[in-house]
């Protein structure tokens, strides 16, 4: 409460949620913060539950969490751009500082994005039992992110 007479805010509804700088809140719903807190509760019990997982989160958990994140983070771009949304807009959201990124990274981001999408695409055109890696290397357009 400050000197200016404002009320303290009781409740999280009774204003909309701070962006956290990446355009979104920082907080959802209560009932969607809920379910999310639940399944990510299953998922913990489920990594736990697979012994490389679990040594490899018990052995370095700052890598471990690191590696994580850059996982799930990389799952949400493709899946925006699905939904319809521009690859630039994608990548300003998702990328830290995007806008002020050197040229070449912003490029060679658009493209890795791009790329994902395509890919994506193609798994799920691919018919069941039939990898799309061999379906590309059978029509001789193999163009793998190997380096």
């Amino acid at each position: 409460m400050s000197d200016k007479g404002e009320k303290p805010l009781n409740h999280a509804s009774e204003t909309a949620p701070e962006p956290d700088g990446l355009g979104t809140p920082d907080r959802l719903p209560d009932p969607v913060q809920k379910k999310l807190a639940r399944l990510c509760g299953r998922f913990v019990t489920r990594l736990r539950r697979d012994r490389e997982l679990a040594e490899a989160a018990r052995g370095d958990p700052a890598t471990f969490r690191a590696a994580l994140v850059k996982v799930v983070r990389s799952l949400f771009p493709v899946q925006l751009v699905s939904e319809g949304r521009s690859i630039g807009d994608v990548l300003r959201e998702q990328v830290k500082d995007w806008d002020r990124q050197d040229s070449y990274a912003r490029y060679l981001a658009s493209k890795g994005l791009r790329q994902a999408v395509k890919r994506r695409r193609r798994e799920h055109r691919s018919t069941p039992g039939k990898s799309a890696d061999k379906s590309a290397v059978q029509k001789g357009n193999n163009h793998s992110d190997a380096v």
